[in-house]
């Protein structure tokens, strides 16, 4: 079942999701922070509210990449050691 918060985004995650998109499919230099806001159903000024700017916002995008690469590998090692003791 998923958690209120993955039914009801707050702005903060709508704005990185978005932030992360456009990153990933038009590269950071043509994401604009008036881009992301639109996008996120929000304004600049909250943007701006959540992160100092477009830099820290790329480095938060990039933290919640690393968070879910580190879930990923733990998962895939816990998996790995459980089929090695059946074995």
């Amino acid at each position: 079942m998923a958690s209120l918060s993955e039914k009801n985004p707050t702005t903060r995650q709508r704005i990185t999701a978005v932030a992360h998109e456009n990153f990933m499919s038009i590269g950071y230099e043509k994401t604009s922070t008036r881009m992301i806001a639109e996008e996120g159903g929000t304004t600049q000024q909250d943007l701006y509210h959540h992160f100092k700017n477009k830099q820290t916002l790329y480095v938060a995008v990039l933290e919640s990449v690393a968070n879910e690469v580190e879930k990923e590998l733990i998962n895939f090692v816990a998996n790995e050691q459980l089929t090695m003791e059946e074995t």
